[in-house]
């Protein structure tokens, strides 16, 4: 997954799950000796072998070999290196001839703070090991200065893996894995920040990243009793749209931090829905979208005074208000959620009726396919078991254009699926 970054500052760094190493000695000199010209012969040849058995991503910039010897019983040679990287952190090495390990130099670092003797990197490279990290960051496209300051990332590594960046944002409330350098009152400043970029006004008061997609990485944004919004970021970070909670359920499945009420806009939806000759008091109601041929908002409806509920193309601005049931409304590439499809099997009972088709009560019904003159193909089953019929409906009028067995509609490109008609063949 593609990760952006916002006004970064500060990187948390996951190693690799083992604990670092310690000194061979048993307290450390006063002053270390200097690394001579042998140590960095032999360890500019032999590292690039180590690096590679331990199974890091690592172009060796500089390196020296640390110390080496021989187990008394295996005869077995051990050797260890520091290396620093073109491309990121420094490593400290163990190395055997059957295995190495690594050790980053941050890592290193806090260990030795913390156990006097634990050997720590001394390459002029690696001497500020946050600056390691930063140059890996840089590398895969996200722009940071290592200060242990403003929001920042987790870096995930892993044996022969590519490391993972991931926004402090994306691992608030993740235990181990949550960010501590960058706090969450940063974290929701610049969200806060990025939302003022798109004229927004939001005392954050909690945020999370939703998502990625086409190149655009979603957050949901909560202001405390106001109401909330998702922001869409490009893939610099910089802020691209809004989307207030009411109207972002298909954007990863909606906002979870704000309580979206389905009933603000119930009256307005009212009045459109009776003027499309589609009579109902709306109850709650559940946005889908834009539909760009028509430039209209897809809106699905329950209705007060009705069971069966519909999905609407209200347009934006000028331009003439549709409804379709919940079956014909898969033509919309949409299913209904606030009633059940049973609710209009009625209807098309009815229109099988008024084709003459008198002993078929609609059990099931489902859309298939439109035509490109207009049509909805919508399939039908019969309650006794028989096979049903395909009934062509006009997209736009809603009427019955004509009937067809499910053996014409599967050579007109439109197989029967429902269960029984399917066993009917």
């Amino acid at each position: 997954m593609k990760r952006i970054g916002i006004v970064i500052a500060a990187v948390a760094a996951l190693a690799f799950g083992v604990a670092p190493i310690a000194a061979q000695a048993a307290a450390p000199p006063a002053k270390a000796s200097p690394i001579t010209q042998k140590q960095r012969d032999d360890g500019k040849a032999e590292a690039p072998a180590a690096v590679a058995a331990a199974k890091i991503s690592c172009t060796v910039a500089d390196a020296y070999l640390v110390q080496s010897g021989v187990d008394a019983k295996t005869k077995a040679k051990s050797s260890v290196y520091e290396v620093a990287c073109a491309q990121g952190p420094g490593y400290i090495i163990q190395s055997t001839p059957t295995a190495a390990q690594a050790y980053d130099c941050l890592a290193q670092q806090e260990t030795a703070i913390k156990t006097p003797g634990s050997l720590v990197c001394r390459l002029d490279a690696n001497l500020d090991p946050k600056a390691g990290w930063a140059r890996l960051l840089v590398g895969m496209g996200h722009p940071c200065t290592a200060t242990g300051g403003a929001t920042g990332y987790v870096i995930q590594t892993g044996l022969g893996k590519a490391p993972v960046a991931s926004d402090c944002i994306q691992t608030l409330g993740g235990g181990a894995t949550e960010c501590t350098l960058t706090t969450k009152a940063a974290i929701l400043a610049s969200m806060g920040e990025l939302a003022s970029k798109g004229g927004k006004t939001c005392a954050v008061s909690d945020a999370r990243m939703v998502g990625v997609g086409a190149g655009t990485t979603f957050y949901e944004v909560a202001c405390g009793s106001a109401p909330g919004f998702m922001i869409a970021a490009n893939a610099q970070g910089g802020f691209e749209s809004a989307v207030d909670c009411a109207k972002a359920q298909t954007i990863g499945g909606g906002c979870t931090l704000t309580v979206v009420d389905e009933t603000a806009e119930a009256g307005t939806y009212t009045k459109l829905a009776q003027g499309a000759n589609y009579p109902c008091d709306v109850s709650k109601y559940r946005y889908l979208g834009k539909e760009t041929k028509t430039n209209s908002e897809i809106v699905e409806l329950a209705c007060k005074n009705r069971p069966d509920g519909a999905i609407a193309l209200f347009p934006i601005g000028a331009g003439k208000s549709q409804v379709f049931d919940c079956i014909q409304g898969g033509s919309l590439g949409v299913t209904c959620q606030l009633t059940q499809a049973n609710t209009v099997y009625g209807k098309y009972t009815d229109r099988l009726v008024a084709q003459g088709k008198t002993q078929c009560k609609v059990s099931g019904a489902k859309y298939l396919a439109s035509t490109t003159a207009g049509s909805d193909f919508i399939e039908t089953a019969c309650s006794d078991g028989l096979p049903g019929f395909v009934i062509s409906v006009d997209h736009e009028s809603g009427k019955t254009n004509e009937l067809l067995s499910c053996g014409q509609a599967t050579r007109a490109g439109a197989a029967c699926t429902l269960p029984t008609n399917v066993a009917a063949k």
